[in-house]
Parts: structure tokens; sequence; C-alpha cells
């Protein structure tokens, strides 16, 4: 009998611990962002915006012919939210380029942006590529 109730109470106790790990918070999932400078020269003042959230995200100085990665925290809110990539030429005027409208589309996939060109007045030409990893 006693045999029998501690198989019984370790059953019970793993259930609960079991169930305690699978209905636990999920760990947030990540983005990675690869940003390619593909000309001929530095690139500074990047940002990068969701639109669940107000803070600008800071993209370091890329230099010539170089590539910045971004990992990005998605949480459930974030998730269906947007993302857009801001910048000011050399005139100062504020530039936007839309790169997603459903960040959770794109949690397997690889997101490339390339600026493949800057204007005379520092705009820039970009493409945008999403590739399952």
């Amino acid at each position: 009998m006693k045999k029998k109730n501690f198989i019984i109470l370790g059953t019970i106790i793993g259930l609960i611990l079991v169930i305690g790990i699978f209905s636990g918070k999920r760990p947030d999932d990540q983005l990675n962002i690869i940003i390619y400078n593909d000309t001929e020269e530095k690139i500074e003042n990047l940002f990068l915006k969701s639109s669940s959230d107000s803070k600008m995200i800071p993209v370091d100085r890329i230099k010539k012919n170089r590539k910045e990665k971004i990992n990005l925290t998605l949480n459930e809110e974030n998730k269906k939210s947007s993302l857009s990539l801001y910048y000011s030429d050399r005139k100062g005027n504020e530039h936007r380029e839309f790169i997603s409208d459903d960040l959770g589309s794109l949690i397997d996939k690889e997101l490339s942006i390339y600026i493949q060109a800057i204007s005379q007045d520092g705009a820039l030409d970009i493409k945008i590529e999403k590739a399952s990893k």
C-alpha cells in the first residue's frame, strides 16, 4: 500500500512539474536583420522603428561595403506590428522605408536590407529581401 501511494504521489508531482513547464511563459522570438552597405560611402543615422513601440532603434554606422547585424526581440505585442527604416538625407529631409507589415511572419526568415546606392542629395536606394533560413 505504501509503495502504491508513493507511485501515485510521484506521478502527481511529475504531472504538476510538466504542466508548469509547458504552461509557463514562452520565450520571446528573435528577428535577425542584416543591413548591407553596398556603396562606397559610410552610412550613419539609420533607425528602425516598430509600429508597436514609440522609440527608435539606432543602427550602428555601417562602413562602405560592410554589413550590420541587428537582433530584435519579438513578443506577442510587436509580432503583429510593422517595421520601418528611417534616415535623413543631406538636406535634413526624413525618409521612411517600409520594411514589413507583419513582424511575426519574419521569424523563420532572414531579413536582408541592401543599400545599393546613395543619390547626390543623400537619398538611399534600398532593396529588401525576405528569405527562408
